[in-house]
């Protein structure tokens, strides 16, 4: 979109409405969005709070922002989650006694859990629930002592066949002292993403759209008891199928957005294994699952729980973490689970562009066509090149050189302010 409209342009400039032509002017204003978006780190958007906090502090207040890239404090980054991991066997791959350290089976009246090793999203092994009723079954990891007032995150990779689908899920639990559950956080369900080809099969793909001719398919699976990864690219409308005969279908994923909706077959078209949207770049065989919470003020421990309610079917999870979340957005801002000092620089992305950035814009669009009034051509101009005024007529200068001026302090300002990452000067 152009954040400065033809007539703002004109209106600056005192032109009349037919030179330049607004299909010019269009081109023109387009050309200096793209080179402040070049002059400012790739993008308007982009913007940085420093600031030297003497005393510790829980949160730092920022205004029109709408994500955080990244935090740091004196010069060290600080990660939105701890790097330690909370739970004990998060892979499930170590036993005792044919039990699985640190996880607990709890099994509904007809229903099966074992430690599985035909099925697994890392290693070799995952966490099955076999359903025979409608009971709930599930596995529950050690607890761990909470004290603190902060979130905690789980996360867990989950396949879930048709008759599980829809009746799984991943739980953040904590207890009091007497280890009773009295807060439960519940992920959305799992939901079947692939269905798995009927015996081993090339894979076709194809699109709905006559334009998906640049992208490619990766699907990763299993050929021949390996797994391997193939790169389909796509043509059209046309159907196009992979060299390897896949007996499974881990991941799909395309390497960048298509127009129309991509499709996968196997076994001569007899059994769809997905679909992706345009706005779909990936399926998985393995879920993610996640969810967040914090305990509550009675809560000693926490614990994690892969729990099925299904009547019939087979589940499995695998790849759990459990980590503290270290720091959080709100409305007001960014807070932090600890109390902290130092120098603090917080990249973000801004919600709205300034209207400085428009003026700055508006600005550099009105040098673009000084420079086309006198005659000269603005392709490959850059803003040193703007500075030079090289090009502009004597008639144009006195204002040209005003605007240029105006330009350059509104740019040092918006520096100032939100101290974007970028080095102002040579621009190519």
């Amino acid at each position: 979109m152009a954040y400065v409209t033809k007539s703002e342009i004109r209106n600056r400039l005192a032109l009349d409405a037919f030179k330049p032509s607004d299909t010019i002017l269009d081109d023109l204003i387009e050309k200096a969005e793209n080179e402040l978006k070049v002059m400012l780190g790739d993008s308007l958007f982009k913007a940085k709070y420093t600031r030297y906090e003497r005393e510790e502090v829980d949160k730092i207040e920022l205004s029109n922002f709408k994500s955080i890239t990244k935090i740091t404090i004196d010069g060290v980054e600080l990660d939105e989650y701890s790097d330690d991991e909370i739970l004990l066997n998060p892979d499930v791959e170590t036993t005792q006694n044919s039990d699985v350290q640190a996880w607990t089976a709890v099994a509904g009246s007809g229903d099966t859990l074992s430690h599985d090793d035909s099925y697994s999203y890392k290693y070799t092994h995952s966490l099955k629930i076999s359903k025979g009723s409608s009971n709930a079954s599930y596995w529950k990891s050690d607890t761990h002592s909470v004290s603190e007032e902060i979130y905690y995150k789980a996360t867990a990779r989950i396949f879930v066949d048709s008759n599980t689908s829809g009746n799984t899920y991943l739980k953040l639990e904590f207890l009091d002292t007497d280890e009773n559950v009295v807060k439960t956080y519940t992920s959305a369900a799992v939901t079947k993403e692939i269905t798995q080809p009927s015996s081993a099969s090339t894979i076709s793909v194809v699109s709905d759209s006559s334009s998906d001719t640049t992208q490619s398919i990766m699907i990763y699976g299993v050929v021949n008891n390996n797994r391997t990864l193939e790169t389909v690219e796509l043509n059209g409308t046309s159907s196009v199928s992979t060299e390897k005969s896949f007996s499974q279908i881990i991941s799909v994923k395309k390497s960048s957005s298509t127009s129309g909706t991509i499709t996968l077959k196997s076994n001569g078209g007899a059994v769809t294994n997905c679909t992706l949207s345009s706005t779909e770049n990936e399926k998985n065989m393995w879920v993610k699952a996640e969810i967040e919470g914090s305990p509550t003020e009675d809560s000693a421990s926490v614990r994690v729980s892969f729990y099925c309610d299904a009547s019939s079917g087979n589940a499995y999870a695998d790849s759990f973490s459990l980590r503290k979340r270290q720091w959080w957005t709100m409305i007001d801002g960014v807070h932090f689970a600890d109390k902290l000092k130092g120098y603090f620089e917080i990249d973000y992305e801004l919600a709205e562009i300034p209207m400085m950035v428009r003026e700055l814009i508006r600005d550099l669009s009105c040098l673009y066509v000084l420079v086309y009034l006198s005659g000269g051509d603005s392709a490959g101009m850059n803003y040193e090149a703007l500075k030079s005024a090289q090009y502009t007529s004597m008639g144009f200068r006195e204002i040209y050189l005003r605007i240029l001026g105006e330009f350059e302090r509104k740019l040092d300002a918006y520096c100032m302010i939100y101290n974007p990452p970028f080095l102002k000067g040579n621009l190519n």
